[in-house]
């Protein structure tokens, strides 16, 4: 058997399967490189990527330790201390775990990095342990520790102050000295009402004023006698009278100078809150410089205290009271610097740990990155190996498939050009065939489809020359080619017909729609005419003219019917002409008498074809001739004869033609009826 008779369906199943045999060799091969990939992959995962990820666990887990601890210098809570020795236990079981598989890897060279990891963690550990003990001495908010004892002191420090707080009241007292002195001088009212008015307040703020039962009673006392020396001096009439009472006056008030005096500490609470306010400001920032500045208001407010004139007993009270702020807050300032020292030491062992967890993260990536070399290197060479099979198993493909192709190409690129002539028209080419498989075939079908091709050509050759007599008999009931054929000659014999009888249909219908359009335009012109000129022959000349273009005349003429002129009355007159000299025809004519007349008398067209050779020639400058045919209309209004219309032409007037007559006599007929209604007017007017 010749490879020509094997069918196409066994070719290709053949080449397929060959390529599908070495594929699968391919495949047994690349699933052996994959499993030996993946298993090398599970050992680096299991060893170097699992440290590096309890080398990163342990980092997560100092950073929760910071956390923490910035968290409890932030707010002062023992609850985040308890979270941070949670955390810490975590994080030296982290270590723990990292120490024994750095034990089982000893090439990985990183149990030194880890045992300096631990001991700084244990200093860092330390540092903070001792950090919260500094802290809850120095008192974790104002009600605890130092601060509740420095807070406490000042507390009663102000308490007592408070009571020697006369700044306010000695201001009124030298306010109402004042006003005292202006009215003694100038003995003016209005120095009394404010002397009164300034009496009255003073009065008021000593009975408000926190200051000692003591003092507060003398000053009550001296002030009841300055309010009776002053109305013992009102009432004083002789100027005598009125020193002594004077006298009595200013010696109450220098007892109640005095006894202001007795209490009064220049400047005491105003230092006793410049001393809160710098403290406060050091506990928030912990600068030495509101230290200085506490420091520095204690010693003013004790010199302004030793500065006084108050009892001993009461400065010695006060002395006492502030020195105890002043160790407090001094103590507290030693221990705040010692909570510093705890910090930075801290501070520097968490710095120290977070670079040798960077080296131990660094020595493991490298681990990993030449494990990761080494067991690439082996996949790339089986790799190699599966490339060159794959190449291998490409070019036998491709051979195979070459080869197949040529066996089915080659005998489709001749019938190709077989068909390639076909379908240029050449019918007269035959495909050479010797084969048994579907290409022979295929031949065979082509050949035969040729000749029917060429059998059909001759038919629709003999149709095309006009030979509708051919019947083209179809090969089989489902011969579409010869059905649709025999089809079409019968479609255009029928459409042949159709379009002949509809171009004549289609010409007479477009003549009739360019003079109906020709006949409005004419229309307008004389309604234009009639709006534009008072003169009926004017009007009638316009519209002679207008109507011979319309009809194609050669000349025409409109004679206008007289109604009430007395000589004139059954005649016509010559209004309107068109190509004619008017000496060459009758101006005036009787109705009956010749063409115009008798259409006058009868009032119906009249169409003449025979023209008689006496008629008037129709000229131009290249010569004249008698016209063919003539037409004579009556125009009518309103029952009633207004003119005669009469056109001459070489073409015989067709029908459309004498209808569009017909439509525009009417309205000529109404024209020239209201322009002699507008004659006769005028001419009445005239006359009267």
């Amino acid at each position: 058997m010749l490879i020509s008779d094997i069918s196409l369906t066994k070719k290709l199943s053949l080449s397929f399967g060959i390529v599908l045999l070495m594929l699968s060799c391919l495949l047994v091969f690349n699933n052996s490189t994959i499993n030996f990939s993946q298993n090398n992959f599970n050992k680096l995962l299991h060893n170097d990527i699992a440290i590096e990820n309890i080398a990163d666990d342990v980092n997560i887990s100092l950073l929760q330790l910071r956390r923490r601890e910035k968290d409890f210098l932030l707010r002062n809570n023992l609850t985040y201390v308890q979270q941070h020795q949670k955390e810490w236990h975590n994080f030296q079981n982290k270590i723990e775990l990292l120490q024994q598989i750095a034990s089982k890897n000893p090439h990985l060279a990183i149990s030194e990095h880890i045992e300096m990891l631990s001991q700084n963690a244990e200093k860092y550990q330390k540092s903070f342990t001792n950090l919260v003990r500094v802290k809850e001495k120095m008192g974790l908010n104002s009600r605890t520790g130092l601060q509740r004892d420095f807070t406490q002191a000042a507390h009663s420090l102000s308490t007592a102050l408070a009571e020697y707080d006369v700044a306010n009241l000695y201001q009124q007292y030298l306010l109402l000295r004042r006003w005292e002195k202006d009215f003694v001088r100038t003995q003016d009212d209005k120095y009394m009402q404010r002397l009164f008015s300034t009496l009255l307040k003073y009065e008021s703020m000593l009975s408000l004023s926190a200051l000692q039962a003591n003092a507060k009673q003398m000053q009550q006392q001296a002030l009841a006698g300055y309010k009776q020396a002053l109305s013992h001096y009102l009432i004083q009439q002789d100027s005598r009278e009125k020193v002594i009472a004077y006298e009595q006056l200013r010696l109450f008030s220098h007892k109640m100078e005095a006894s202001i005096m007795g209490v009064f500490i220049e400047n005491g609470p105003a230092l006793a809150l410049q001393i809160r306010r710098n403290e406060k400001s050091y506990l928030l920032t912990a600068d030495e410089h509101y230290a200085t500045k506490t420091n520095a208001s204690i010693l003013a407010l004790k010199k302004q205290i030793n500065a006084s004139k108050i009892p001993v007993k009461h400065s010695e009270n006060l002395l006492a009271l502030l020195n105890t702020y002043d160790f407090s807050f001094n103590h507290l300032t030693t221990e705040n610097k010692l909570a510093y020292t705890y910090t930075q030491a801290l501070r520097n062992a968490a710095h120290k740990i977070e670079p040798l967890l960077h080296v131990i993260k660094n020595i493991l990536e490298k681990s990993q990155q030449s494990a990761f070399s080494e067991t690439l290197n082996s996949i790339n060479n089986r790799q190699v190996v599966s490339l060159i099979i794959g190449l291998f198993i490409l070019l036998a493909g491709l051979l195979s498939t070459i080869i197949l192709s040529r066996l089915i190409s080659q005998p489709i690129n001749a019938m190709m050009k077989v068909v390639t002539n076909i379908a240029k028209g050449d019918l007269s080419l035959r495909f050479e065939n010797n084969r048994g498989d579907e290409i022979g075939k295929l031949a065979t079908a082509i050949n035969a489809m040729v000749e029917t091709l060429n059998e059909i050509a001759n038919q629709a050759d003999l149709i095309a020359q006009g030979d509708f007599s051919v019947e083209i008999l179809p090969q089989s009931k489902t011969d579409k080619l010869a059905i649709s054929l025999n089809e079409m000659k019968n479609q255009i014999t029928y459409r042949t017909r159709l379009m002949q009888e509809s171009e004549g249909a289609l010409q007479a219908a477009n003549n009739t729609l360019v003079q109906q359009n020709e006949l409005k335009n004419q229309l307008s012109k004389m309604t234009e005419f009639d709006n534009k000129s008072n003169y009926l022959q004017t009007i009638c000349d316009k519209t002679i003219s207008s109507l011979a273009k319309l009809t194609g005349a050669g000349h025409g003429a409109l004679y206008v019917a007289n109604e009430n002129n007395g000589n004139l009355k059954d005649c016509l007159t010559l209004m309107g002409s068109y190509a004619l000299k008017k000496n060459h025809v009758s101006q005036v004519v009787p109705i009956g008498a010749g063409l115009v007349g008798q259409c006058a008398k009868e009032k119906m067209t009249i169409i003449v074809t025979e023209v008689p050779g006496d008629y008037i020639y129709i000229n131009s400058a290249l010569g004249k001739q008698l016209p063919l045919n003539i037409i004579l209309t009556p125009v009518m209004f309103e029952q009633k004869l207004i003119a005669v219309i009469e056109l001459a032409s070489f073409s015989p007037f067709t029908q459309v033609q004498q209808e569009m007559l017909q439509q525009v006599t009417e309205y000529i007929g109404f024209i020239i009826n209201q322009q002699k209604s507008k004659q006769l007017l005028r001419d009445l007017q005239a006359g009267s």
